[in-house]
């Protein structure tokens, strides 16, 4: 755990850069704010975390923007920091920020010098900055702040970190075991492979397919119990195969494409609000170089009819003109 000395070349640093700026008379906020903008830059890296100027959140339904946020590894905002002038009554500064709607699960409000840090929306300490025994302390303190949720997150990703390469392994087992010995199973991984290759890359291997299972198992519970994502489910390769699975649908975009398949695209007539309806009989056909259509109306529907192999693919458009027209062009 990160434990901030005293001595520390950060804090001599801060101390000596904000007495050098004192020395040339700078009291306002923007001036002084950049020796502890550096100093907690510095420390939060330290921490493996980052500090982001002026970077806008909402808090209890307001949208607010602190001089500085610190985030972790996971891009969450661990604390915040707000700098005021010399001038100013911090105090009154701090009861202005509170009733603005800034965070105070863990944020220093500080003046070059005092600090006085707000923890789990409380003030938790007043700080004298020009002690350095008092800011080490300071940033400690900010520094080794969890709330129990984050505390708990953390808590469950290092305990799937730790379980998650055991389950692929004993997932791998399995599936290799069932190759061997499960006929059934052969027989729909045959399938199965042909599925993929069919829809995502004729070169794939049936080892990178194992792969693919493995990570499906392992992430379909997440999916569907974490971020009730049905589609996870619905346009996966894993859960279409039939033979590895109840059938589910295959949604149109991702579905293969016959010669004789037909995706209906409708779009409605200017001035009319509806579709018209399409009729068989007055479709007239073009190819992608050529175009026909009726010189005195304008189309109210189209078809793309698909011919396609997994490589290749050659599109057919059918123009539909309304009932007025009895002339056509080509173009």
């Amino acid at each position: 755990m990160l434990e901030l000395s005293p001595s520390d070349p950060i804090i001599k640093t801060y101390l000596k850069d904000l007495q050098h700026l004192k020395s040339q008379q700078v009291t306002h906020e923007l001036g002084l704010k950049g020796p502890f903008q550096n100093l907690l830059d510095k420390a939060a890296k330290k921490r493996g975390w980052t500090l982001v100027p002026e970077l806008s959140t909402h808090s209890g339904g307001k949208r607010v923007v602190p001089d500085g946020t610190v985030r972790d590894e996971f891009r969450l905002a661990r604390g915040w920091w707000e700098a005021k002038d010399t001038s100013d009554n911090l105090a009154a500064e701090i009861q202005k920020k509170l009733k603005a709607g800034y965070p105070t699960r863990n944020t220093i409000f500080e003046d070059t010098h005092t600090a006085v840090l707000f923890q789990d929306r409380a003030e938790a300490g007043e700080y004298p900055l020009k002690d350095a025994q008092q800011v080490a302390g300071l940033l400690n303190r900010f520094l080794h702040h969890d709330e129990s949720d984050e505390r708990e997150f953390h808590r469950a990703m290092d305990e799937s970190k730790s379980r998650i390469p055991d389950l692929a392994q004993s997932l791998r087992d399995h599936i290799d075991e069932a190759h061997k010995k499960t006929p059934k199973f052969k027989a729909a991984f045959a399938e199965f492979v042909a599925l993929c290759r069919a829809s995502l890359n004729p070169d794939l291997t049936e080892a990178k397919v194992d792969e693919m299972l493995i990570q499906h198992l392992l992430t379909e519970r997440l999916m569907s119990r974490l971020f009730n994502n049905p589609e996870f489910t619905h346009r996966n390769v894993p859960p279409r195969s039939k033979a590895l699975s109840k059938p589910w649908p295959l949604p149109v975009s991702l579905r293969p494409i016959s010669s004789s398949a037909s995706i209906p695209i409708t779009r409605p007539s200017k001035g009319r609000g509806r579709d018209s309806a399409i009729s068989p009989k007055s479709r007239i056909s073009s190819t992608p170089s050529t175009s026909s259509f009726s010189r005195n109306s304008r189309p109210t529907s189209r078809t793309l009819t698909a011919s396609s192999t997994p490589h290749a693919k050659s599109w057919t458009t059918c123009a539909t003109p309304s009932s007025r027209s009895s002339k056509t062009s080509s173009v």
